[in-house]
């Protein structure tokens, strides 16, 4: 009976999750992925639905988020082959997301904010 409950927990809090992030839970995109979005550029949009013109950012290439704070982040899309781990705060720390690699976010979650101030790049291929 713990088994199964606790199995459940773990379905509707991973689906939660999955919700939040907008992807489904197949782990596909839920909505179709921006088109304005390099390949090996990780975007971030000043919308939600990845309008307006895409903060296109490469592995080594961004200045540290800590003393230029990424500001407007709402909609985001990895077109890298990396996964990419966002923090709210500086030195890794704050709120994080993990945006898988092909994985679009719709909307960031209010509670991450819409200032990235600590990004790292995760198994990559």
């Amino acid at each position: 009976m713990l088994k199964t409950a606790r199995a459940t927990v773990s379905t509707v809090v991973g689906s939660a999750l999955l919700a939040l992030l907008g992807v489904g839970a197949s782990g596909a995109p839920a909505h179709a992925a921006p088109s304005d979005c390099s390949a090996g550029a990780f975007c971030v949009y000043s919308q939600d639905g990845w309008a307006g013109e895409p903060r296109e950012i490469y592995r080594g290439g961004l200045p540290d988020p800590a003393q230029y704070p990424i500001e407007n982040a709402k909609s985001l899309y990895n077109h890298s082959s990396c996964d990419v781990v966002i923090f709210s705060e500086a030195n890794y720390s704050g709120s994080w997301l993990v945006i898988s690699r092909g994985t679009a976010v719709v909307s960031i979650p209010s509670t991450f904010g819409h200032t990235i101030r600590a990004l790292e790049w995760t198994n990559c291929s």
